[in-house]
């Protein structure tokens, strides 16, 4: 980009902290950047030139809004409830977006997400019908969510009929589309997730990873503690399901842009089973991980093509997702339910040179409930080492420096029983 750009109005949607990174390179440029969104003090605002107190659902009001600024582009990429928002504020202003509505719904909604998978021969974790909990023709245990939602909100392990009809209700509330998905509860698989950057039709697959939970901790036994990266199943993954995967997208016609999917590797079958879609990258810092090895800037990347309409080249011969043979870790510290008094250690982190982000989410001062998914996350923590053994060591030496208490100076921390690599 060049000085020309300078005092162009590029729009964020949503001022979460990993849209923070948008901020700050569209900054480096010289655009003029505002971010909206219907909370007051969002991370992202406070870094931006300007910031709307409007909604990224309220399509209209954004449009009109932008007509009247003069805004020049619009940018998001990392978290689900923008991307729809993003396809039809940017049809609305003719500008550039790296996809079209079908794509994005079909990658939002795991419903339609399933249909197309099975359609193109992806494996997919075995469904019931509502139907079939009421006519009691169901395998427990199930997992019961939204069909489109985020952040392992609405989701409940059912053992029961009963559990399942009160979760079902639960998850419909979750879903945009009143929707709730019935699954067969996937216990002791390996659960994997991939992301692939396309740039004019080549897909480029960029990061594997295995993501752990901690099935003794009640209550969280679904939300992700941690993952590693890369994959211990790489190798398998790229000669058994990528070749599927890929084929699919350009199916429907996925040609630009972040793609990322969630899953399990069945090591009794030898297959991979998916999920979790997103036409986005997954609601973490991992770019900057490859920003540290490969001098690759993603979050450059989408702001670039927010003006111009194409990404940049990139190497098509790097493996890109072996991490230069390094090894990496994404941490998701989790709090009990409380009034945080007091957090210690957690922003000191990044005096550490092998962690590479902190991105903090409750503070001093914060209430948490019990609500078992990412509401209860303390931060999300990028860390990079030179091998698997390093790796440990520092996970477990992160948690240790970390302290977080409530107002009776009880430890509110959620620190993983066993650390796997």
């Amino acid at each position: 980009m060049s000085d020309c750009l300078a005092r162009r109005k590029i729009l964020i949607l949503s001022g979460a902290s990993v849209h923070c990174k948008l901020v700050e390179e569209a900054k480096k440029y010289g655009l003029y950047t505002i971010v909206t969104d219907n909370l007051i003090d969002s991370p992202a605002k406070r870094l931006s030139d300007e910031s709307w107190s409007l909604s990224v659902t309220a399509v209209d009001n954004i449009v009109e809004k932008c007509k009247e600024e003069g805004v020049d582009a619009i940018v998001c990429g990392w978290i689900d409830p923008c991307q729809i928002p993003y396809v039809k504020i940017c049809q609305k202003l003719n500008l550039p977006c790296y996809g079209n509505l079908e794509q994005f719904t079909l990658l939002t909604n795991k419903s339609y997400f399933k249909e197309k998978c099975v359609a193109n021969e992806v494996c997919v974790i075995p469904e019931y019908s509502i139907q079939d909990v009421e006519n009691e023709q169901v395998s427990y245990p199930v997992f019961i969510k939204p069909a489109d939602s985020r952040g392992s909100r609405g989701q409940e392990i059912c053992r029961t009929k009963d559990e399942a009809l009160k979760a079902i209700k639960l998850a419909a509330t979750e879903s945009s589309s009143n929707t709730a998905l019935i699954e067969k509860y996937i216990e002791g698989e390996a659960e994997f997730q991939v992301t692939y950057f396309f740039i004019d039709g080549e897909a480029y697959l960029i990061r594997t990873a295995d993501s752990y939970v901690d099935e003794n901790q009640v209550g969280l036994d679904r939300v992700v503690s941690y993952s590693i990266s890369p994959s211990k199943y790489t190798d398998d993954f790229i000669s058994k399901a990528s070749p599927a995967l890929i084929g699919m997208l350009k199916n429907i016609g996925v040609k630009n842009g972040p793609v990322f999917f969630q899953g399990f590797y069945n090591r009794t079958e030898n297959r991979f089973c998916f999920f979790d879609p997103g036409y986005r990258f997954p609601g973490t810092d991992f770019e900057k991980i490859l920003k540290n090895i490969f001098k690759i800037d993603f979050a450059f990347f989408m702001v670039f093509f927010s003006i111009n309409g194409y990404f940049p080249k990139i190497d098509r011969d790097v493996d890109y997702f072996h991490l230069n043979g390094k090894h990496s870790a994404v941490l998701f510290p989790a709090v009990k339910p409380g009034l945080i008094k007091s957090v210690e250690g957690l922003l000191e982190l990044g005096d550490d040179e092998a962690v590479v982000s902190v991105l903090e989410r409750s503070k001093a001062g914060d209430r948490v409930f019990f609500t078992k998914d990412i509401g209860q996350r303390l931060a999300e923590i990028d860390v990079l080492c030179e091998n698997k053994g390093e790796l440990l060591k520092k996970i477990e030496e992160i948690y240790h420096k970390i302290t977080v208490r409530d107002f009776m100076g009880r430890d509110m921390l959620v620190k993983p029983l066993r650390y796997i690599v």
